[in-house]
């Protein structure tokens, strides 16, 4: 057991020298040891080192610069910039304590603070504290047990802290700590205020967090949390010299490369608690590598029996065992729950740059690199240099490498993305003395998907020599795992009480349990943690296998063995998981429980270990979701369970989203007048902001939490934060959040009775605009369907209200004008959209003309693009009505004022970003993108200007869109502009074609295409249908022009059929309609717009000749006119027909 506490450093603490908080944390620590609560008391050790170290540096800074900030001293700038800009370790914290002790003048002033500082620098490096700190995690996962290597440990460190005390008493003597309104502390006869650095009394500076430009404070004494709003540190960011390191680091912050100790964090996750050998796998690994001088091995077992387990204990960074004659590195999947695919090359490059005792090594440094744009061949030939390192390093040239991969099926596919497979060499690849082990679910008791099937197959093919399958379905592995089982529990059970219970008795409750775990390891070894507890405390055994009593049970030990710091605060973390409204990540998690990013991960990764009999990972298919992997409670009663047991916290994390979002609001927005689109639009961010008001208004908060929603201020954070988010770079699942914020902002003010507020229209604004998208995507087209129906009531009477608002106001600004064009504009499109009347949908779109018309005189720049966009959509309803009289008659006058827009000297001629950081198109684009409309409007109508025919339309279109190309706009700006050359080029290739002019259109075909392969390559750019289309269209008009371009040709057909497979999988290919009937209409047939077509046009070229082409062709063009929306060049959404139309448009 652990020695009893420091007689000297007791008696110091009983008289009232140290800090009250030191003190109580050290007899905490103790008075854990005594309770047996190990995992609570390591935690407490963290807690005392770091206030030991923290507290010495809070008086040295507050010594140094309380009164005079001299940003001119170098050094103090860089101690201010890394206060406020760092995320700040235990690693960074001792750097402060070494540049203190570089400050004669703290020496000579406060002799007692220098004599501090110097004792706990000489602990933390004694003691390697640093690199305790981050092993810690490791052994914080699951200290249940006061094994031998924990308690040394713990007697170690808690010696250090000591010494550490003990040498600083008579120098704490000298400081006294009084309470006034802030922390004061007097020195020989010196008052030094702490304000900056202790928060009402209790509360430690931790973090500065450059999100809300709050101070992130911590309480030691019960780990809660406070955000502190502080004019200092307010003050000082506002200074150039931070200011400008602060904006870096908003943007380092999305940088989530890990260093070399994160990725030895994560290794020893994974490091099993008392392994029980797999023999008869040990034995077939040593067999393979004997009979092969180098192979890729492939291992397959039933979730949970033990595949990372087996691989720790063979890792040589986790391993008690040494194997001389092999060097053995793994990397997990399992960290792709919390990390991206492209950082496996980051921990791949650090795994061999590491050892398991002494830190880094010179392994790796010599060796070549990985990189993410290496493959196969490449990662052959860094394992083989790798192996040439260790051979000379260890002077053995006959030692092997065996680099493993565990939980390959965790791999996910991200579209067309690289993924790890991409990366595992071929068979014929490795050098002599590599090898690879890769380990996998094998799907017997649950199934892989296609995608890791399909990989697993061509490895088989490819790449594997052999392979062992160990399943619970043979009855040799099940006996053989059933005596592994076996094993640990005898194991665990010694010393623990259990030898009174009857053998028997422990036969039949050792059966139970490998049936309720259903023989996974985790869930075997909580039943083995609650079986102990029960013996311990002298209670019936039986009742750890009721729901009820055994999770009771479960949570009363989790809070024995924690303490209630470290159990506060996996609460919280549970808590969030079990309350979201949608699926959460672990990252996601660690915003919610910090309000930070880039918070603690490894410790929350730690303690979710703890509780993982209650959690599962999986896998979405949600683009928006960080690294497509959330984290879920098991089963709706483990959720009941959580809730039941840590509800009482909900007020507390509430409290904490509320202030972090008005002081978002306060401190960011307010000064700045902005937010940063690539930096706050974390999915996390948005998620808060989505659903506090249902959080503050669903979940059990105080009157206080919900009142202080209830105000104007909070319903313009929310809308402003709202107004600023990248809308055209997110997806369908992002924008039911975006909805959930107009919604939120709407109930607020209208709770407060507002009815004229610009406020309330601009939400109004805000919500139509997202609402109509999803509408049509839910709904389609023309829906008589009830629920539809309503919803379609519910848009129109916003767009009415906000209206009658903006009509109602005396005063009319340009904001409300700007709004009420918006407002009829958009009413427009939902009602075309929607099949509304064409007559009132024109009339909305000449009222939002001619109120862009008076923009223009009041506030030109912002009129511009609003007139210009005003003029296009009119074009589009006279093409509806066929009106070709009112084309003719708007056309002079559209174009005349485009000439006088042109001549204005504020006129912005190309491209800009405006204050969303969104890009608005110049007077030239819009007046490029006005002649495209009119040239289509005109060719659907069949009427030309007199002055231009429609060649001489998309002609000009095309000369102004490449005479900007030509500018030095900047390389984003020309990725904008080539995308919409290749629209035009598309559009008037269709011309060509129609008027029979087939080598012209082949050219513009050919052009526009090229534009989108480019696109797609440097930009990540969307394939839909249209580029597929145009694409083929070349290729269609090539042979029948009978140009013979075979390489180009076959090198387009393959590209499509690559942009078919991936944007467009098999598995979500739909049949060509889905039937159903819905209320209001009966025998209403649902039309999808799917994605066979392109695949029989594929199809075709190659094999059935021009006759089948045209027809497969016609059939699908006239498909797409009749499905899809005008101009609409993303093929998305679904429309609604009778089964009339259908079947005479052959459809169905």
């Amino acid at each position: 057991m652990l020695k009893k506490e420091n007689e000297v450093v007791k008696e110091a603490i009983e008289k009232g020298v140290f800090p009250y908080f030191i003190s109580h944390e050290y007899n905490r620590f103790y008075e854990l040891v005594k309770r047996g609560q190990y995992a609570g008391a390591w935690f407490e050790l963290r807690d005392i080192a770091e206030l030991i170290i923290k507290f010495p540096v809070f008086l040295g800074f507050s010594c140094l610069f309380y009164e005079d900030l001299n940003l001119e001293d170098m050094r103090i700038r860089g101690i201010v910039k890394d206060l406020l800009s760092k995320s700040l370790s235990l690693g960074k914290w001792k750097e402060f304590l070494v540049k203190l002790l570089g400050y004669d003048v703290l020496k000579k002033d406060m002799p007692e603070v220098y004599h501090i500082l110097k004792v706990v620098g000489r602990f933390v490096s004694d003691y390697r504290i640093v690199e305790w700190r981050n092993d810690m995690i490791g052994h914080g996962a699951l200290p249940f047990e006061d094994s031998d290597d924990f308690i040394y440990d713990m007697r170690r460190l808690s010696r250090g802290i000591d010494e550490c005390l003990e040498e600083t008493i008579e120098d704490y003597e000298k400081i006294v700590l009084r309470q006034e309104e802030n922390v004061v502390a007097e020195i020989s006869g010196k008052r030094i205020c702490l304000e900056r650095y202790i928060f009402e009394k209790e509360f430690f500076f931790d973090k500065f967090n450059s999100l809300n430009y709050n101070v992130h404070s911590l309480n030691y004494m019960n780990g809660k949390h406070l955000d502190i709003d502080n004019a200092w540190y307010r003050d000082v960011v506002k200074k150039k010299e931070i200011a400008d390191e602060l904006e870096r680091y908003r943007k380092v912050q999305l940088d989530t490369r890990w260093k070399w100790e994160d990725v030895m964090n994560l290794q020893r996750l994974n490091k099993p608690e008392m392994y029980q050998d797999n023999k008869k796998l040990m034995k077939w690994l040593n067999r393979v590598m004997e009979e092969e001088p180098k192979g890729v091995f492939l291992l397959t077992m039933d979730r949970g029996m033990g595949k990372t387990a087996f691989v720790s204990s063979l890792n040589q960074l986790l391993a008690d065992k040494y194997e001389e004659k092999l060097y053995i590195r793994a990397y997990y999947c399992s960290a792709l729950k919390y990390r991206s695919m492209e950082e496996f090359v980051t921990e791949f490059n650090s795994l061999f740059k590491m050892e398991k005792c002494s830190g880094q090594t010179t392994v790796g440094k010599e060796s070549r690199q990985l990189k993410w744009l290496d493959g196969k061949k490449e990662m052959a030939e860094c394992l083989e240099d790798v192996l040439q390192c260790v051979r000379k390093e260890r002077q053995n040239e006959a030692l092997k490498l065996l680099f493993i991969i565990d939980g390959i099926d965790e791999i996910y596919e991200e579209g067309n993305k690289k993924n790890i497979f991409d990366f595992i060499p071929l068979r014929d690849q490795l050098a002599e003395g590599v090898y690879i082990l890769l380990t996998s679910r094998n799907g017997d008791t649950e199934s892989l998907s296609d995608f890791t099937q399909g990989k697993l197959a061509q490895l088989r093919k490819e790449s594997v020599c052999a392979e062992c399958n160990f399943t619970l379905k043979n009855n040799s592995d099940k006996k053989l795992y059933g005596r592994m089982l076996r094993s640990y529990f005898t194991e665990a059970c010694k010393n623990s009480g259990a030898e009174g219970v009857p053998e028997e008795e422990k036969e039949a409750v050792l059966k139970k349990m490998c049936e309720e775990a259903k023989y996974r390891f985790v869930d075997f070894r909580l039943y083995v943690t609650l079986f102990k507890e029960a013996v311990k405390n002298h209670r019936n055994i039986w009742t750890i296998f009721g729901e009820k009593d055994g999770r009771k049970a479960f949570f009363a030990y989790m809070r024995q063995v924690l303490g209630e710091k470290v159990y506060h605060k996996a609460g919280r973390i549970l808590l969030i998981i079990a309350t979201a409204y949608c699926p959460l990540t672990v990252k996601d998690c660690v915003f919610l429980e910090e309000m930070e990013t880039g918070g603690n991960i490894t410790e929350i990764l730690a303690i979710l270990q703890m509780f993982e009999s209650l959690l599962v990972y999986k896998r979405t298919g949600i683009a928006e979701i960080n690294n497509h992997t959330i984290v879920e409670c098991k089963n709706e009663k483990y959720q009941e369970a959580i809730v039941q047991e840590f509800g009482g916290l909900m007020d507390e994390l509430v409290e904490e989203w509320i202030g972090f979002i008005e002081s978002q609001y306060r401190n960011y927005f307010l000064p700045q007048g902005k937010y940063d689109p690539k930096i706050d639009y974390d999915f996390s961010t948005i998620y808060l902001y989505g659903n506090i008001y249902r959080y503050v208004t669903e979940k059990d908060v105080s009157r206080k939490n919900v009142g202080r929603i209830y105000r104007r201020e909070f319903a313009e954070a929310i809308f402003q934060y709202e107004k600023f988010m990248p809308t055209q770079e997110i997806g369908w699942y992002v924008k039911d959040l975006d909805i959930a914020m107009s919604d939120a902002c709407i109930e607020i003010l209208k709770k407060q009775n507002v009815k004229d507020d610009m406020l309330l229209v601009a939400v109004y604004n805000n919500y139509i605009f997202h609402k109509k998208d999803i509408y049509r995507q839910t709904w389609g087209c023309g829906s008589m369907d009830s629920r539809a129906m309503k919803e379609k009531k519910e848009i129109l009477d916003y767009f009415e209200e906000g209206i009658q608002i903006l009509k109602a106001m005396e005063r009319k600004e340009t904001k409300a004008l700007e709004l009420q064009s918006k407002f009829c504009s958009l009413k427009g499109i939902f009602l075309l959209e929607q099949k509304g009347s064409l007559e009132e949908v024109e009339e909305l779109f000449m009222q939002s003309y001619r109120l862009t018309e008076e923009i223009l005189d009041t506030d030109f720049i912002a009129g511009c693009n609003l007139y210009e966009q005003a003029a296009e959509r009119l074009l589009v309803i006279f093409e509806k009505e066929r009106a070709v009289e009112k084309i003719a008659e708007k056309y002079d006058e559209i174009t005349e004022k485009m000439t006088w827009i042109k001549k204005q000297e504020e006129a912005e001629p190309y491209l800009l970003v405006n204050t969303r950081n969104r890009i608005e198109y110049g007077i030239l684009p819009r007046e490029a993108m006005f002649y495209r409309k009119l040239g289509t409007v005109c060719r659907k109508v069949g009427w030309e200007p007199k002055d231009r025919t429609i060649r001489d339309l998309y002609e000009t279109s095309l000369e102004i869109l490449r005479g900007i190309k030509e500018k030095d706009i900047g390389e984003q700006h020309g990725r904008v502009i080539s995308d919409y050359i290749r629209i035009v080029t598309n559009e008037y290739g269709q011309y060509e074609q129609e008027r029979q002019n087939l080598q012209k259109a082949r050219e513009l075909y050919d052009e526009s295409t090229a534009l989108a392969e480019q696109l797609i390559k440097i930009n990540n750019f969307k394939v839909n249908r249209y580029i597929i289309e145009t694409s083929l269209n070349y290729i269609i008009l090539s042979q029948e022009l009978g140009v013979h371009e075979r390489e180009k040709m076959e090198e387009r057909l393959k590209m499509n059929e690559k942009w078919i497979e991936k944007e467009f999988p098999q598995d979500e290919r739909e049949p060509d309609y889905v039937s159903g009937i819905y209320p209001g209409r009966a025998g209403e047939r649902k039309i999808e717009i799917n994605r066979q077509p392109q695949l029989i046009i594929l199809q075709t070229v190659r094999i059935d000749g021009k006759m089948e082409i045209s027809e497969h062709r016609h059939w699908f063009q006239e498909r797409e006119r009749r499905l899809s929306m005008p101009d609409d060049d993303t093929g998305k959404g679904w429309l609604q027909y009778d089964e009339e139309t259908a079947c005479r448009c052959g459809w169905i």
